[in-house]
């Protein structure tokens, strides 16, 4: 699994942590605001990591696995694009498995 740090975090690298799930003690939830889903914090002996929940997290974390931000929504694997279609009102990724998405033609 990867996670972000839930404490001391520096904004580096550093903040993203790959971790088994074997190596959590316990699971906790909290919700970071009254009205939010409860988010789940996963208790190792040496952090407490939270999932990533943003796409600039996703991709800093992905970014080793061929991942980049396409746009503001999309977070695409470079390695499975079979092309790009550029079109006036948007973009269009085409996958090698034949599936598409849309993406902003303003990248963030």
């Amino acid at each position: 699994m990867i996670g972000i740090k839930l404490d001391g975090r520096t904004g580096e690298e550093s903040d993203i942590v790959e971790f088994r799930l074997s190596e959590v003690n316990y699971i906790t939830v909290r919700r970071a605001t009254k009205h939010n889903l409860q988010i789940p914090i996963y208790h190792t002996q040496s952090d407490a990591l939270l999932p990533l929940r943003t796409i600039g997290e996703m991709t800093r974390a992905y970014v080793q696995y061929g991942f980049i931000a396409a746009d503001k929504s999309n977070i695409v694997n470079t390695r499975r694009i079979k092309k790009m279609i550029q079109e006036r009102k948007g973009s269009y990724i085409e996958f090698i498995d034949g599936t598409t998405i849309q993406i902003s033609n303003r990248r963030k």
